[in-house]
């Protein structure tokens, strides 16, 4: 991994935060649920094993196979292949959370991650920042959990 690729991970999770602030948020409003890490199973579940499994269908497999048409690989900013890639993706986490703002949720996420597939040609990159993304939301809410009565209190919602 060079410098390129150690700026580019930075970056994307720098990118990361407001999503982790805006899910933990989103949670304790009630709009979504989403649950701590329970033990060293979920850690590594969530954190390291979806992401992998995710990235090699979605954009190894699925955006790998639409890609191969031309006219899937245009686009002005994005691909309509990264687009209809995210697309079922976040529809994929609704119906396994049966909650539609969590499909909202993962479908930007999802875009960069396409975009890094087609800038590094790899899915490799994409399982690292998925990765890391995970984790930084499960530490999020494991942190949230810890000091849920704070937060609530710290953003006027002592009642809730």
């Amino acid at each position: 991994m060079n410098s390129k690729h150690l700026k580019y991970l930075l970056f994307s999770t720098v990118l990361a935060i407001p999503f982790w602030l805006g899910a933990a948020l989103l949670h304790e409003a009630g709009l979504v649920k989403f649950y701590a890490p329970e033990g060293i199973t979920d850690w590594m579940a969530i954190g390291l094993i979806y992401p992998l499994i995710e990235e090699l269908i979605f954009r190894g497999l699925l955006m790998g196979f639409l890609s191969r048409y031309p006219i899937l690989s245009r686009g002005r900013f994005v691909t309509t292949s990264n687009i209809l890639t995210s697309i079922i993706f976040a529809l994929c986490h609704v119906l396994v959370s049966k909650i539609v703002v969590n499909g909202l949720l993962v479908f930007l996420p999802s875009l960069w991650l396409g975009a890094t597939r087609e800038r590094f040609g790899s899915v490799w990159m994409c399982c690292v920042i998925h990765a890391i993304w995970n984790l930084g939301l499960l530490t999020t809410f494991a942190f949230c959990n810890q000091y849920a009565s704070a937060i609530r209190n710290l953003l006027g919602l002592e009642g809730y």
